[in-house]
C-alpha cells in the first residue's frame, strides 16, 4: 500500500506543482484565481502531511511522533478544501468579491469547531486514536468530519446547478467534475483507508479544472498577451461593485495616434509589432497591481485603485517616458499615444458600458487638442 501511496504522491505533486507556477504567470489575480492557487497550495500541503501520518505500526521512535502529528493536521484542515472549493464557486457566480468575503465567517466557525473537536480527540479518543503499538483506529465520530465535507460540497454543487445560467457552459463539465470526484475519493477513503484517495482526487480535480477553467486562453488577448476585452469586462463589474461600496477606482484609456499611417506605409506585420511593443511598454510601466488589457484594435485600458491626480498623472508620465525613450531608440517607427481617463466613486450612477464611454470621450478630447497644437 505504502509503494502505491509514495507513487501516487510524487505524480500528484508533480503536476500540482506544474500548475501552480503556471497559474502565478497571470498578472492580475481575481479573487476566484487567488482561491484555486490557495486549493493547490492546501492540496500539496496534504499530500506531504498524509504521507508523514502513514508510518503507523513501526516502533522506531519518531515513528509515532510522525503519524501523531500527520494525522493531527490532516484532520485539522479536513475542512479547508471543501470551504475553499465553496467559495471559488460562489466568487465565480457572483463576481463579487465582497459578497464572497462576508461567508468567510461561516467556515471560521465549520473549521473552528472541527479544531475544537480535534484538541479534545488527544484525550478522548472521537476522531481516531493509537494504541501502544503505533496502529491508527477510527472513533466514534470519524464519519463526522466526512458527513460535513460531503454536505459543504453538496451545497456547492446545488448552488451551482441554480445558478447555471450565470455560469459559462463550456465550464459546467469541470466545476461539477470537481465537485463529484473528491466525493467520490471521499467515500473510497472510508471503504478502504490504506490508500490516500482524498488528497490525490483533490489533485486530479484540480488538473481538470485547470485545464477547463483557469488556464482558459480566452481571458488573453491572442496578439499581446495582455488581458482582453472580455476579461476586462468581468474585472470591470467586479469593480464597480467595490466602487458602489465605497471603494473608488480610475481606468485610463491610451489610444495610439496616427495607428492606421503604420499600417498603410509600413504594412499590417509592422502594425502588429507596433501593437505588441505598446502593449509591453504600457505593462513596463505599470504596476504589478494595475490590470492592463487591450481593449480595442489599438486601445489599451489601465484600471487602478489610485484615484487621487497626483496618482494618476504619474502613471500616465510613466507611459509616456518608456513611449518616448522607445522613440529615441527605434527608427523604423514612431510611437504616438492620446489618454483620457475618469474616477468612479460611489456616488457615480454610470454601468460599466456608460463608465467607459466617459473615458473614451476624455481621450478622444485629448486627442483633437494634441491635433490642434500641433496646427
Amino acid at each position: 500500500m505504502q509503494t502505491v501511496n509514495i507513487a501516487l504522491f510524487v505524480y500528484s505533486f508533480i503536476l500540482l506543482i506544474s500548475i501552480y507556477l503556471s497559474s502565478g504567470q497571470v498578472r492580475y489575480k481575481l479573487m476566484s484565481d487567488r482561491i484555486f492557487r490557495s486549493l493547490i497550495r492546501v492540496t500539496l500541503l496534504l499530500l506531504m502531511i498524509d504521507m508523514i501520518a502513514r508510518f503507523e505500526g513501526l516502533d522506531y521512535w519518531f515513528y509515532p511522533v510522525f503519524s501523531r502529528v500527520g494525522n493531527f493536521i490532516t484532520y485539522g484542515m479536513s475542512h479547508f478544501i471543501p470551504s475553499l472549493w465553496f467559495l471559488y464557486i460562489h466568487n465565480r457566480i457572483y463576481s463579487d468579491t465582497e459578497r464572497t468575503r462576508n461567508l468567510y465567517k461561516y467556515f471560521l466557525v465549520i473549521n473552528s469547531v472541527n479544531w475544537v473537536l480535534l484538541i479534545a480527540t488527544q484525550f478522548t479518543g472521537w476522531y481516531y486514536y493509537f494504541d501502544s503499538t503505533n496502529h491508527y483506529f477510527r472513533g466514534p465520530l470519524f464519519l463526522w468530519t466526512n458527513v460535513v465535507n460531503g454536505l459543504i460540497l453538496l451545497s456547492a454543487l446545488v448552488l451551482l446547478v441554480s445558478k447555471r445560467k450565470r455560469i459559462e457552459q463550456n465550464t459546467m463539465f469541470a466545476y461539477i467534475l470537481f465537485s463529484l470526484i473528491p466525493a467520490i475519493g471521499l467515500t473510497l477513503q472510508i471503504i478502504l483507508p490504506g490508500i490516500a484517495y482524498i488528497p490525490n482526487s483533490v489533485a486530479a480535480a484540480l488538473i481538470i479544472l485547470y485545464l477547463f477553467v483557469q488556464n482558459n486562453k480566452v481571458r488573453y488577448d491572442h496578439l499581446t498577451g495582455i488581458f482582453n476585452r472580455r476579461h476586462m469586462d468581468y474585472y470591470l463589474e467586479d469593480k464597480l461593485i467595490s466602487a458602489k461600496r465605497g471603494k473608488p477606482f480610475s481606468a485610463i484609456l491610451f489610444d495610439l495616434d496616427d495607428f492606421k499611417d503604420i499600417n498603410d506605409t509600413l504594412g499590417h506585420s509592422v502594425g502588429d509589432i507596433a501593437i505588441k511593443k505598446t502593449a509591453k511598454l504600457l505593462a513596463s510601466a505599470s504596476s504589478k497591481h494595475e490590470f492592463l488589457a487591450r481593449y480595442g484594435g489599438d486601445e489599451f485600458l489601465i484600471i487602478t485603485s489610485k484615484y487621487e491626480k497626483q496618482d494618476i498623472d504619474e502613471i500616465v508620465k510613466r507611459v509616456y517616458d518608456a513611449i518616448n525613450q522607445f522613440n529615441k531608440i527605434n527608427d523604423k517607427f514612431k510611437l504616438s499615444i492620446s489618454h483620457g481617463h475618469y474616477v468612479y466613486h460611489k456616488d457615480l450612477n454610470l454601468s460599466r458600458d456608460q463608465f467607459i464611454d466617459v473615458v473614451d470621450r476624455n481621450m478622444y478630447d485629448n486627442k483633437i487638442n494634441k491635433k490642434k497644437s500641433r496646427v
